[in-house]
């Protein structure tokens, strides 16, 4: 029979069981996506409750349980990832663990996307609060190329990062970009920021004095319309009080002495709201250029001026002790430290506070040679507190003064055998030193070596101490250094320890003459200790190993490269003065004359110019 293909029911019938088929996968796919939507559903309320609960956890500092919320979102792979690493980090920042943010910052960064800024600027901070400003300047520095939507931001942040690196010249540069981006209103600090900037890489300038000048007639004018709050009105005229002082300071490092003192002086009578602060600054001019009724008087007005102030109580003791030691025991001063004594007991100051002030006035005054004054008032301190150990070693310190031993060394001893802690370690000392002074140096090395093995725990400061006799009163440098080792291997992050490697070095330098030890010793030191407060020590010992060799360009390069460094010891006049002399002996007329007028400029007042006039006096007129 054959079969008609073409039969309406047959054609029916064979497409049946594939309709069928067909409806069923239907069926079952829309089933498994509404599963699979339920299932999205769930997890897109669970990434919600998730967020809610980190965002709650930062709220209460709990950067922990953030990170564990933020931790499992990341688990599902959502579609938002970078949004939550980017607050996965920021909760690492927050606990300035950088090792795990910088990474997520650096993934998130590198994409285009809502966020991008956001978490670069969050690597900026990061990199400000580690201290690595160079990285934040070189960060910024690619995001102004690659943003500049953002270059008002951004050139903000980076002048603040190249100021803090001491690159005035691209600070300057960045303002100069800066302010004209930005209000007239909004960019009155800039403006001032730009002047102070200007100040200080290029002194004062004609361009500098116009900036400044027009910075102060439009903070008068905005002020005197009050068109902006007190608030900001305060922060202008503080940051313009602040540039007055820098110019005050430029006066001063550009040797004009007279001049910044006349200024300061000024500013006393045209800006009433500095007086605090010039007064300090006047006074800390005339300390430095041994002026000492000056001083007292400076300290005087500062507390007729500012009785309220909580540093008026140390400035009327600082005032009587620059009295006495300008004017002597006169009436003036007399009168000076009765008042002293009443700002020190006012009303309100609390009877532990007066002690420790009238303390601190009884020292002033054993340093200003008044010390029966002294006496007398430590004599009055220790009736109403018979057992303070702070007042019975001040009060030997005054006998002592006196060189009055017989009294100065039984209270220190009393002291000694009662006190604990830092007042025992200090009368142990005081007692060494009325030893010395009277050149018992036997006696005071054994009582150092006592002490030390009485009292282990001060072996840091005691051992030092009996290195620095033996080395000084007795040339046994080989003593003294093997105590400087023994310091070294017992107390090996103590602050002594560190001097401790310096002194042996000096030793062998000055006192052993083993110059290749020393030298090591020296270099190894610079290495390690690349920027401290004893590195310019080491590089002058450094220095004056090579002269005394005879090496003298090496010598030079060592005190030239040492000068670099922080100098809180009055180091580079004197190793100024030695690189001439080693220029002069190597026959460099040039480099001998170019660091001459540096230490004459930089240096006119000091003893080292005067001794190098004397030997070069052909270098007379570079002091003019």
């Amino acid at each position: 029979m054959r079969i008609v293909s073409n039969c309406r029911v047959c054609k029916t019938t064979s497409v049946l069981p594939r309709f069928l088929s067909l409806f069923v996968c239907i069926v079952i796919g829309a089933a498994s996506a509404s599963s699979l939507m339920a299932k999205d559903q769930i997890a897109i309320s669970q990434h919600q409750e998730l967020r809610k609960a980190a965002l709650s956890s930062l709220a209460n500092q709990d950067c922990d349980k953030a990170i564990e919320c933020y931790t499992q979102i990341l688990a599902s792979n959502p579609d938002d990832a970078l949004s939550i690493k980017a607050d996965l980090g920021l909760c690492y920042k927050i606990k300035r663990d950088y090792a795990r943010a910088m990474p997520l910052f650096a993934e998130v960064g590198a994409i285009s996307n809502p966020r991008q800024a956001e978490v670069l600027y969050w690597t900026d901070d990061c990199f400000c609060e580690q201290g690595k400003m160079s990285e934040a300047a070189d960060l910024l520095t690619n995001m102004y190329k690659t943003m500049p939507d953002l270059r008002t931001s951004i050139l903000i942040r980076r002048l603040n990062r190249f100021e803090a690196l001491g690159r005035v010249k691209e600070a300057i540069v960045d303002l100069k970009e800066l302010v004209p981006l930005i209000p007239r209103n909004e960019a009155r600090l800039f403006r001032i920021k730009l002047a102070a900037l200007t100040l200080k890489n290029d002194g004062l300038t004609p361009e500098f004095t116009s900036a400044f000048n027009e910075a102060c007639n439009e903070t008068i004018t905005v002020v005197a319309s009050e068109s902006i709050n007190t608030v900001a009105a305060d922060s202008l005229r503080l940051e313009l009080n602040n540039i007055r002082l820098a110019i005050e300071e430029r006066m001063w490092t550009d040797g004009k002495k007279a001049e910044a003192i006349e200024y300061l002086i000024k500013l006393l009578i045209e800006q009433p709201e500095m007086k605090a602060d010039v007064l300090i600054r006047l006074s800390i001019r005339h300390e430095m250029l041994n002026k000492p009724k000056d001083v007292a008087s400076d300290m005087v007005e500062f507390v007729k001026s500012f009785p309220g102030d909580e540093r008026a109580k140390l400035f009327a003791i600082k005032a009587a002790e620059y009295a006495f030691k300008g004017s002597g025991d006169c009436a003036e001063s007399q009168e000076v430290l009765r008042s002293a004594l009443d700002t020190i007991a006012s009303p309100g100051v609390s009877r532990e506070q007066v002690k420790t002030l009238k303390n601190e006035m009884g020292t002033a005054l054993i340093r200003a040679s008044q010390l029966d004054k002294a006496e007398q008032l430590f004599k009055a301190l220790l009736q109403e507190y018979p057992d303070d150990p702070q007042i019975k070693i001040n009060l030997g310190l005054c006998y002592r003064g006196k060189t009055d031993y017989d009294k100065a060394i039984p209270l220190l001893q009393e002291v000694v055998n009662t006190a604990q802690g830092d007042f025992l370690l200090e009368s142990i000392c005081r007692y060494q030193d009325c030893l010395t002074d009277q050149s018992k140096y036997a006696e005071a090395i054994n009582y150092l070596a006592a002490r030390n093995s009485e009292f282990p725990q001060f072996g840091a400061t005691l051992l030092g101490r009996k290195a620095k006799c033996l080395a000084e009163k007795f040339d046994k440098f080989t003593d003294a250094i093997r105590d400087y080792e023994e310091l070294m291997q017992r107390f090996p992050s103590r602050p002594e320890a560190k001097s401790a490697e310096l002194n042996i070095a000096n030793l062998m330098v000055f006192g052993l003459r083993d110059f290749a030890l020393a030298k090591a010793k020296l270099n190894a030191y610079i290495t390690q200790h690349p920027v401290d407060l004893e590195t310019i020590v080491a590089f002058h010992d450094l220095g004056y190993c090579n002269y005394l060799k005879g090496d003298y360009s090496d010598a030079a390069k060592a005190f030239m490269e040492g000068i670099q460094y922080p100098d809180p010891g009055n180091y580079r006049p004197l190793m100024l003065s030695l690189a001439i002399d080693c220029y002069k002996k190597l026959g460099q007329p040039n480099r001998a004359a170019a660091t001459a007028q540096t230490l004459l400029k930089g240096f006119p007042d000091d003893p080292w110019s005067e001794v190098t006039l004397g030997a070069f006096p052909e270098f007379a007129a570079l002091k003019q």
